[in-house]
């Protein structure tokens, strides 16, 4: 499992190069961290090419409208790229 943490989150990632992943997010998600958490989103398909992803909300303890519109976005950049799956 990678973990990356900022001052806000912590962002871990389960799964394997083509099989699936699941991206689990914790602490807060707010503006302040819009910028890091949108560059850790996207580099997480490059590295694994999941077939199937899935983001973990549980332990997240705020989420404010950036933190919303950065997962929003992340969804419509795997729907676009035809991958599947993005549950809570």
């Amino acid at each position: 499992m990678e973990e990356m943490e900022t001052t806000g989150y912590r962002l871990s990632v389960e799964g394997k190069t083509g099989e699936e992943a699941t991206i689990r997010l914790a602490g807060r998600l707010s503006l302040d961290d819009l910028e890091p958490l949108m560059a850790d989103l996207k580099a997480i398909p490059g590295r694994l090419k999941p077939r199937r992803l899935s983001v973990d909300l549980a332990g997240v303890d705020y989420l404010d409208s950036a933190g919303a519109l950065a997962l929003i976005v992340d969804q419509v950049r795997h729907v676009g790229g035809h991958r599947q799956g993005c549950g809570a």
